[in-house]
Formats: structure tokens, sequence, C-alpha cells
């Protein structure tokens, strides 16, 4: 869960199941963080997906009236409206994101298949790429 300028936003599953053999119902969720009136649902698209927790969770980043997630491990980064849900920008070459932070107006995202990419977060410019040299991997929860 993040929270930005009186809202919240958290990924859950409304799986109507704790049976792990049941598909997982997974949502982005914004919700007023004062009276808790939901804003906007919007579908995640996670079948099949193999990812812990931690990894899903350090893909959500609330920042002034955006929020940033995937909404899918294959889906690439997006800027969301965080009072009405919609798709402000998306973020290409971030698909497979494991994680992602902000610093200022650059978004750093580590990509499964890219290694680390900086992107400028008003314009969605590459700033720069780093790939791990050839058999060596990005640890897990690097940024």
């Amino acid at each position: 869960m993040v929270s930005a300028q009186g809202r919240l936003f958290y990924m859950i599953d409304e799986t109507r199941s704790s049976n792990r053999a049941v598909a997982g119902n997974w949502f982005l969720i914004g919700r007023d963080g004062f009276s808790g009136v939901l804003l906007w649902k919007r579908p995640l698209d996670v079948h099949g997906a193999r990812r812990r927790l931690e990894q899903v969770w350090r893909t959500l980043i609330a920042d002034g009236p955006l929020v940033y997630a995937p909404l899918g491990p294959d889906q690439p980064l997006i800027a969301i409206d965080g009072a009405r849900g919609e798709t402000v920008r998306a973020y290409p070459g971030t698909e497979n994101l494991q994680e992602v932070i902000k610093l200022g107006s650059v978004l750093l995202a580590v990509c499964q298949d890219e290694g680390i990419v900086a992107l400028q977060a008003d314009t969605g410019q590459q700033l720069w790429q780093w790939a791990p040299p050839v058999g060596d991997r990005i640890v897990p929860l690097t940024l």
C-alpha cells in the first residue's frame, strides 16, 4: 500500500477462495484516504505469474497526483492519474518489471530483460541503461 495527496493505492487479490489452485483475481485500487470511498479499480493481468509478494509490492509507487505500476508482469510500467484511474503515460522497455523507485523526476526500473533503466518520469525518455555482464544477473531487491 502506498499513499499520496490523501489517497491510498494498493494491489489486492479478491479471489473468494483460499485454494491456491483457483486463479487469482487481482486489482490495483485507488481509495480516498479519509473516507475510504473507492475512486477507481483497474484489473491486473497476473494469471500464471510466479512472483513473490515483496517483488509485486516493489512495483507500485505513488508520487503527487500519479501512481506508477505495471498492470501485469509482461506489461510496461504506466503512470496512472491517482484521482481518476486513467493511464497518463506508458514507459516502453519496462516489461517484466522487477522493481522501481522514483528519485526526483527520474524513475529507476529493474527489468528482467533490460537490466536497470533510468527514465524521465514526465516524458518517458530513457536517460540511460545498464545491463550486467554476460553470465551475471541483477540481485533481487536491488533498488
